[in-house]
């Protein structure tokens, strides 16, 4: 029996789902709309994982709205590269995560510290995601001296 996880939500969820879709889509292939369905019905094993109130899943999905918007926006730097237009940073001191202006994070330490920390998470993730490739080797090498670099 396969071992699902998730970074997201706990691990007893994502057991449940994973040999929820494994039993239910036996061809290997699902997509959400077929798995929406198959929780619609009270009965269904994972009809209690949705939100099923509508109300409530309506102001959840404009939040998500929200946020892919502030994801989104790009803009051009001095020197014409597109990069985001503002950064999701949680503070220690805040109780909620705030997205920030490139200019404002830029011209606050503490704030560049946590776009950079939070960069080093990226790439840490995608070396982890790629070890096996050998033709990834130099690129793999370039990331670890330049982690080296910037904890000293």
């Amino acid at each position: 029996m396969k071992k699902y996880k998730s970074r997201n939500f706990s691990n007893k969820k994502a057991q449940t789902i994973g040999l929820y879709i494994e039993r239910t889509f036996k061809v290997g292939q699902v997509t959400p709309h077929q798995l929406l369905e198959s929780a619609r019905p009270k009965s269904s094993e994972i009809h209690e994982f949705f939100e099923w109130n509508d109300k409530k899943a309506a102001e959840r999905y404009r939040l998500w709205q929200a946020r892919y918007y502030l994801g989104q926006l790009m803009i051009n730097d001095e020197k014409g590269n597109e990069i985001k237009a503002f950064y999701n940073i949680n503070l220690k001191e805040e109780e909620t995560r705030n997205y920030y202006s490139f200019d404002k994070a830029r011209a606050n330490e503490n704030l560049w510290d946590q776009i950079i920390l939070g960069a080093l998470k990226e790439v840490e993730q995608w070396q982890k995601k790629y070890q096996t490739y050998k033709e990834l080797a130099p690129i793999h090498r370039a990331i670890e001296k330049t982690k080296h670099k910037l904890r000293k």
